[in-house]
């Protein structure tokens, strides 16, 4: 690793937005981190929640930018403090000590902290004010032709001749190209950047018009059942994916209104 060169640190960057970001960044000046080794990443290292980045890079490398992407989605504590809070506050304080910029990834779940994830999210982002160089993203649900909630809802009802409806399908929806996201976050001059940048690709639409449709039957389930499907599950702490209960409760009843500007 040449102690010449001045890294991008991404945490999570085997995920789906992680990934994107790499596809338009020098490899030769990329530090990525994940849950486990990947060959076909540069400079990959095994990167856990709550672990300290000292303790993981060599000595003297130099970090210029670190963007945070990872996430447990599982309720832990380490130390006593939420497992997502414990890492973050462990890479402040790195990012400090290097004196280098955080590129935090939040949620819209953070502005009206309805489940766990938003909660968390939003004390994240209240961690990283104490500092002078980060930026928070708070970012809509991703869009892409391979990935994305509702992407991922349309392929598997694709073949079928029905498709399943929480509710009545009328709760909002805020979406972001995952381009957008990439740019944002691979944005030379981040100065221009509030301290919280809403990425979203515009108005909310309603979750029934996001679905395909065409030639199928609407089979409109009760919010409380599917509820008590995805609860149990949650309870027992053995998910760690966007699609469970705390997911599905951040997904219908998400922000209303957000500040456009």
């Amino acid at each position: 690793m040449n102690k010449n060169i001045y890294y991008t640190i991404i945490i999570g960057a085997n995920s789906f937005i992680g990934r994107n970001i790499i596809k338009k960044l020098p490899e030769k000046k990329i530090i990525t981190f994940t849950r486990k080794k990947y060959s076909n990443l540069p400079n990959n290292y095994i990167f856990k929640i709550g672990d300290d980045i000292n303790k993981i890079l060599p000595k003297r490398v130099k970090i210029s930018k670190i963007i945070y992407l990872a996430w447990e989605r599982r309720k832990k504590l380490i130390n006593g403090f939420d497992s997502n809070i414990y890492s973050l506050k462990n890479v402040k304080a790195y990012a400090i000590k290097n004196n280098c910029k955080i590129l935090f990834a939040s949620s819209f779940s953070a502005i009206d902290k309805i489940n766990y994830y938003g909660i968390q999210k939003e004390k994240c982002e209240k961690l990283l004010k104490g500092i002078k160089n980060f930026k928070i993203f708070r970012i809509a649900m991703v869009t892409s032709r391979n990935a994305g909630l509702i992407t991922v809802i349309n392929n598997f009802f694709k073949k079928l001749p029905f498709v399943i409806v929480p509710g009545d399908g009328n709760f909002t929806i805020y979406f972001v190209s995952i381009s957008k996201v990439i740019t944002a976050f691979n944005k030379k001059d981040i100065s221009k950047y509030k301290e919280i940048t809403y990425l979203h690709d515009g108005k909310a639409k309603k979750f029934i018009n996001c679905i395909n449709k065409k030639n199928k039957i609407l089979i409109k389930v009760p919010i409380i059942i599917i509820k008590l499907l995805l609860f149990f599950p949650y309870k027992l702490n053995i998910l760690n994916t966007s699609f469970n209960y705390d997911g599905f409760l951040g997904l219908i009843y998400g922000p209303k209104k957000i500040n456009y500007k």
